[in-house]
């Protein structure tokens, strides 16, 4: 009886250290199954937390994966366009150059915001903004490195890329990006892509 009584202590801190160690343990964040990369469940933008809306894999011909992204949206957004913070992170799975990633761009931004491009007044005065995002991600980037887009409610973009960081200070050429993944014609696989990054919003 003594030493069943004094093996109880013992055994109550295994218990309760057990409890702290699955209590305190790290977040490891969402694995996206197509190209196993795994995302944090949140990232820290503007002092908030902004949480994991979905992950995508953008693919070019023959299904080639090009890159896998994961979108953020802060608490109580309840879609993509909404504007408020939210951020785009693409980890990329093999080498582009510079240049493809610029015409690759340009054409989605013009497909995805035909009023802005169709208005002459409203393009001539965008269009330095536009130019500089896209000198921003003008750069060759190879597998395992990211880029990240910080969309700021009110005040523009922000492009994190190559170890560089850009701002765009216009709150429209911000939507104009977003746009080029949840517009009309977001690019491949399309439709598909565009479900995926918004899937786990309630």
């Amino acid at each position: 009886n003594d030493q069943e009584t004094s093996m109880k202590p013992f055994w109550l801190k295994v218990i309760s250290l057990n409890l702290l160690l699955l209590s305190s343990a790290p977040s490891w964040g969402a694995v996206d199954k197509r190209s196993n990369i795994t995302f944090d469940d949140t990232v820290n933008q503007e002092g908030m937390a902004l949480q994991l809306t979905g992950t995508g894999v953008r693919t070019a011909i023959l299904g080639i994966k090009v890159y896998a992204m994961a979108h953020y949206l802060q608490p109580g957004a309840s879609q993509a366009e909404a504007d408020a913070n939210k951020r785009i992170v693409m980890h990329f799975l093999r080498e582009v150059a510079g240049e493809k990633i610029v015409g690759s761009y340009k054409d989605s931004l013009e497909q995805n915001n035909s009023s802005v491009f169709e208005n002459t007044a409203t393009h001539t005065a965008l269009k330095p903004h536009i130019d500089s995002f896209l000198k921003a991600v003008n750069h060759t980037v190879n597998p395992g490195e990211t880029l990240e887009l910080h969309y700021l409610p009110k005040k523009g973009l922000k492009v994190v890329s190559g170890g560089q960081i850009s701002t765009i200070n216009s709150p429209q050429v911000a939507q104009m990006v977003w746009n080029i993944w949840f517009g009309p014609n977001p690019p491949s696989p399309g439709k598909k892509l565009k479900e995926s990054l918004i899937s786990l919003l309630k």
